[in-house]
C-alpha cells in the first residue's frame, strides 16, 4: 500500500517446497499457516533459477562447499523440492519466471540467463522507477548531502 519494494531470497514458496515436498508436510496445513501469517500477501515477482538436482549436486561438490542441512539431504529429497517449485511455477504463472540456470557461470548461456533475470526485474520495476522519477522532478529544489539521507516511502 505504501508503494515500497521488498526484495528477499525466500518466501513461503520455499516452505511449500522444502517442508511440503521435501519433508512431506501436508499442503493444506502449509496453506493454512501461510494464510494466517501473511493473509494473502504474495510477491509480485518470483524468479525461480531452475537447475537439475544432479547438476546442483555436482556444482556443490566441485566448489567443495560446506553443506547446510538441506544440501545434506539425498537426491530424492532434492527432486521432491524441485518438483514442488516447478508445480508452483505452473500454478502461479503471473508471478513466477522460470530461468534456466543449468549452464555454468563461464558459459554464455549463464550470462544470458542472468540478463534475462535482470530484464524481467527491470520490466517489473519500470512503473516504480517512473513514479520515483516524477517525485524527483517535483522535488528538484531539495538539496541533499551525505548527512541527509533521502528515502521514498
Amino acid at each position: 500500500a505504501r508503494g515500497s519494494w521488498v526484495v528477499c531470497d525466500r518466501f513461503t514458496d520455499a516452505t511449500f517446497a522444502y517442508q511440503g515436498g521435501g519433508r512431506g508436510f501436508p499442503e493444506a496445513k502449509l496453506e493454512t499457516l501461510e494464510d494466517w501469517v501473511h493473509e494473502g500477501l504474495q510477491p509480485d515477482l518470483t524468479l525461480f533459477f531452475d537447475v537439475p538436482v544432479s547438476v546442483g549436486q555436482a556444482r556443490l561438490k566441485a566448489a567443495q562447499a560446506v553443506y547446510d542441512r538441506f544440501e545434506r539431504e539425498d537426491a530424492g529429497f532434492q527432486e521432491r523440492v524441485r518438483a514442488v517449485y516447478l508445480q508452483r511455477v505452473a500454478s502461479f504463472p503471473r508471478r513466477f519466471r522460470l530461468i534456466d540456470a543449468s549452464r555454468g557461470c563461464a558459459c554464455p548461456c549463464w550470462v544470458a540467463s542472468a540478463k534475462r533475470a535482470w530484464n524481467v526485474v527491470t520490466s517489473c520495476l519500470k512503473p516504480a522507477v517512473a513514479t520515483f522519477a516524477r517525485l524527483l522532478a517535483m522535488t528538484s529544489s531539495l538539496v541533499c548531502s551525505d548527512s541527509m539521507p533521502v528515502a521514498a516511502v
